[in-house]
């Protein structure tokens, strides 16, 4: 957590408070200014279960990477510090993997936490109603294509998991990147990941919150993801191209819409970001894109 006195109180007990009791909770301070780090202190004192790790703001991800260096666990979640999660989250997730054969991964859907406290269904993301069982490239199919959520913290891994991919020095958008990395370090093997029919994790939509808070540097970060991904896969896995292209040009209409109603924004991203946008052409975007981000498209095609 970085600064999430607010809300921190509230995250914690609802992980304390889970059906499945034998966790490790292991806390990282990431630098706070708040009182963040004497809660996780009082919380350490309260529940033995409780781990505290502090040290110097480094971004989350450094923070997650830290935490499964200390982990002592055979299975890995995480929980942002803003959210909560619901009382059988770890439990559904666990049972997850007696579904079929070689699971590496549950993933269940969330709900987004109002700024009333209410829950709300995320519309924008598909949530089946019986258990989903993918392959690798099943799975890497229906993330791209947002047939499942990519969110981290929907998901129970195998420790293993991080034996084969590790995170990287990035401020947003790390689970796009490490996601794609999992599915291509396995790719062609018998792993499976299962998406579960429960919601189970809920996001607070905050001002602030790393998935609801937008800064200059964000968009340009997953724009440089996205083109990582994208070299990567014409060199070793070209059938995902078309997917990750959407991705791509999807963030890109994205931010430039954002741009044309933030003068600063305009002024620093504009003149590098929209000539990306003309190399595409029309037909193509035509074809990538389907609903609020194919009329954003022709909308910023049209201004010229």
């Amino acid at each position: 957590m970085y600064n999430a006195e607010r809300w921190l109180r509230e995250c914690l007990e609802s992980v304390l408070a889970q059906t499945w009791m034998r966790l490790e909770v292991i806390l990282v301070d990431d630098g706070s200014t708040d009182g963040s780090f004497g809660i996780c202190k009082e919380y350490a004192r309260r529940d033995r279960r409780v781990k505290v790790l502090h040290g110097p703001n480094r971004g989350v991800s450094k923070a997650r990477q830290r935490a499964i260096e200390s982990a002592q666990g055979s299975f890995i979640a995480f929980v942002d510090a803003d959210d909560v999660v619901l009382p059988d989250m770890f439990e559904t997730l666990y049972k997850g993997f007696s579904v079929t054969d070689n699971v590496l991964v549950t993933n269940a859907g969330l709900y987004r936490l109002d700024r009333k406290g209410r829950l709300r269904k995320m519309s924008r993301h598909r949530h089946p109603r019986h258990y989903v069982i993918r392959d690798v490239p099943g799975y890497a199919a229906a993330s791209l294509s947002g047939e499942t959520n990519h969110y981290l913290c929907t998901k129970l891994f195998r420790r293993e998991v991080f034996d084969w991919v590790h995170f990287h020095n990035l401020r947003h958008d790390e689970d796009t990147l490490l996601g794609y990395e999992l599915v291509k370090a396995l790719r062609g093997s018998s792993w499976k990941i299962v998406d579960l029919p429960s919601l189970l994790y809920c996001y607070r939509d905050t001002p602030g919150s790393l998935c609801t808070s937008e800064t200059q540097a964000q968009a340009p970060e997953r724009l440089a993801n996205l083109d990582r991904m994208y070299e990567d896969a014409l060199a070793n896995w070209p059938e995902l191209c078309p997917l990750i292209d959407a991705q791509r040009l999807s963030s890109l209409t994205y931010f430039l819409t954002r741009c044309r109603h933030i003068p600063a924004w305009k002024k620093q991203w504009w003149p590098l970001y929209r000539p990306r946008l003309d190399a595409y052409p029309l037909r193509l975007g035509l074809r990538l894109l389907r609903g609020k981000q194919r009329r954003r498209f022709l909308r910023l095609k049209m201004i010229g």
